[in-house]
């Protein structure tokens, strides 16, 4: 007669089914895990081809956007070069640009000033080129200067003049005429406002002689 397994044996084997179980779900686990981790790095590795492709149109059109430019900029050098002195004004009358060279003695340098010119790469770096007329301070007159971009940064010289670099670049260079035309009007506003307390004085004075002799012909009727 077969003797049926005692309790505590198969309690045992039920166990051990138990444990292989649970190792045989965590294994699925693991591989599931790894099948997408490798998944999801597929996918980045798409995202930054994506990104490098990105990268590579931006630089093209901003290339073929700087050659254009480009010929606009020498157009309007070739205009404004009609108008004398007129870099010297816009230097001069920007509030941050002509204080700096009124403290640093560069007013007398802006006497010379011919041509200001600013070259872009499609990087973002950059080149201030100033050209200047003969002169006793300097020798030669085309002074430049490099400005490289570094990780979405400012990376310019160490002597702390990226800020002044900048502004040349981003207010002077673009929109020039703002400041060469604002000064005007404000100087012809203060003319008009002087001419009108010009005129309101000499009426004034009209009034005042007008009074004087109705007060005399008073008079020499009594």
């Amino acid at each position: 007669m077969t003797r049926s397994p005692s309790p505590k044996r198969l309690c045992t084997g039920d166990n051990k089914r138990d444990e292989n179980g649970l190792e045989r779900e965590k294994e699925l686990e693991r591989e599931k895990r790894k099948e997408i981790v490798e998944n999801v790095q597929k996918i980045e590795e798409e995202l930054e081809q994506l990104s490098i492709e990105k990268v590579e149109e931006v630089l093209a059109v901003e290339t073929k956007y700087i050659v254009k430019t480009r010929d606009v900029y020498v157009k309007r050098n070739e205009l404004l070069s009609e108008i004398p002195h007129f870099w010297k004004q816009v230097f001069l009358r920007h509030p941050v640009v002509g204080r700096y060279l009124n403290k640093n003695d560069g007013k007398m340098l802006m006497e010379y000033l011919q041509t200001f010119d600013i070259f872009v790469d499609n990087i973002g770096s950059f080149r201030i080129q100033l050209i200047f007329h003969e002169n006793p301070y300097f020798s030669p007159t085309i002074l430049w200067k490099q400005f490289d971009l570094l990780e979405e940064e400012w990376i310019v010289s160490t002597d702390g003049d990226q800020g002044l670099a900048k502004i040349m670049k981003e207010e002077l260079w673009k929109n020039p005429v703002k400041y060469f035309v604002t000064n005007n009007n404000d100087n012809r506003d203060k003319d008009e406002s002087d001419v009108d307390e010009s005129d309101e004085e000499e009426d004034k004075d009209i009034e005042d002689e007008e009074e004087e002799d109705d007060d005399a012909d008073a008079l020499e009727s009594v």
